[in-house]
């Protein structure tokens, strides 16, 4: 173990005590957004949801690895056995002049949260940085109910597009997401509330960020989005080197209960002088 390892771990453990992290785990993250709905303004908490939190509609769908090289971009679907659930990734090697990826190994993995949702992680070794990773997670509407029954009776639904990341302990960094509560009749969207929300340790900070919504002209289909440019001086201490990321999460909903969440992430610099740096996209619906 390096010195420059042997500190960080050493430096981390000592704050875990201290510090407020929300989503420590995957549990702790479907609990923190309930309770985050709950506290919501009086219009937020007027819309109840009109049906039982489902099973999770894609379950496990494996895990797997990609060598990235220097010019070519590499993809991959998955489904779940019903086809009620779809997941396509596409990696993509730096576009930036001096970024030259030619011996990144990428590792997938992808995993239930709790009965509503899935979560896909991804750990990169060698030369990684600028490697972008574009991620969809498109969940079909429920099975056996009918067009003219959700047309008499609107239904109401959440839907959230999250991305984790951690160091090599396993401990949040930063943290945003996208999330969307919409009422449909399964022809057309009634009503649609979007979120945003954002959170660093005490190591990084984001630089920009852009977050917006938009209503389609037929009211069949609402997109939330929020983009961050994220920044780290330095840990455990500012002498050690800088870190930057990109990072964005958008939520789509449809007239008919169906809903995707899509994602995009990018180690732009300096993650290779720390071990094991990590995303986690999480999408998931009560």
């Amino acid at each position: 173990m390096t010195f420059r390892t042997a500190a960080l771990i050493h430096k981390r453990r000592q704050q875990q005590r201290r510090r407020k992290i929300p989503g420590v785990s995957l549990t702790a993250a479907v609990i923190a957004a309930a309770v985050l709905l709950l506290a919501m303004s009086g219009a937020s908490q007027a819309e109840p949801m009109s049906e039982p939190t489902p099973l999770s509609p894609c379950g496990q769908m494996g895990s797997g690895e990609f060598h990235i090289g220097a010019t070519r971009s590499e993809s991959l679907s998955l489904s779940s056995s019903d086809n009620s659930c779809q997941t396509t990734f596409i990696v993509t090697p730096p576009s930036i002049q001096g970024q030259v990826a030619t011996d990144c190994q990428l590792s997938y993995t992808s995993e239930e949260i709790g009965t509503s949702g899935m979560e896909m992680s991804f750990a990169a070794s060698g030369s990684c940085d600028g490697v972008s990773v574009t991620t969809q997670i498109t969940v079909q509407p429920s099975a056996g109910a009918s067009g003219l029954v959700q047309a008499q009776s609107p239904t109401t639904k959440l839907a959230l597009a999250k991305i984790v990341a951690h160091d090599v302990l396993h401990l949040p960094m930063f943290l945003h997401y996208a999330r969307a509560i919409w009422t449909y009749t399964g022809d057309i969207i009634v009503s649609a509330t979007p979120d945003h929300y954002r959170w660093p340790d005490e190591y990084w900070h984001w630089h920009t960020g852009y977050h917006g919504a938009e209503m389609n002209s037929g009211s069949t289909r609402f997109e939330v989005w929020d983009d961050v440019d994220w920044h780290s001086d330095g840990y455990p201490d500012d002498e050690a080197p800088d870190v930057y990321a990109t990072s964005k999460t958008r939520v789509i909903v449809q007239a008919n209960g169906g809903y995707a969440c899509n994602f995009y992430f990018k180690w732009t610099q300096g993650a290779g002088n720390y071990p094991n740096l990590h995303p986690h996209k999480q999408c998931y619906r009560n």
